[in-house]
C-alpha cells in the first residue's frame, strides 16, 4: 500500500481543478460564450478571469481578473460565491 499526504493530494486536486477551468473544451467554451447573453450580472460579462488569479473554494473554481478582486473575494469568499451563483 502507498502512503500519500492529504495534503499533497488536495494540491494535486487543486492544480488539476483549475488546469480543465483554463482549458474548456471547445463545445464547452461555446457553451459559455452563448450563456453570457442570459448574464444578469454585469461584472459577470464583462470581466475575464485568469488562472494567475484563481483560487478553490467550496468545490468550485473562481477566476478574477486580477489581484484586487482575487482580495476582495477571499475576504469574504462565502458571500461572493453565493452572489456568483445567483
Amino acid at each position: 500500500m502507498r502512503v500519500i499526504e492529504a495534503s499533497k493530494l488536495g494540491e494535486a486536486i487543486e492544480s488539476l481543478c483549475l488546469d480543465v477551468a483554463a482549458n474548456l473544451p471547445g463545445d464547452v467554451l461555446g457553451a459559455l460564450e452563448q450563456s453570457r447573453e442570459h448574464e444578469r450580472s454585469e461584472q459577470g460579462r464583462s470581466v475575464p478571469g485568469t488562472r494567475t488569479h484563481g483560487v478553490f473554494f467550496g468545490g468550485r473554481v473562481y477566476l478574477f481578473a486580477d489581484e484586487v478582486s482575487l482580495e476582495k473575494f477571499s475576504k469574504n469568499p462565502k458571500y461572493y460565491a453565493q452572489r456568483a451563483l445567483q
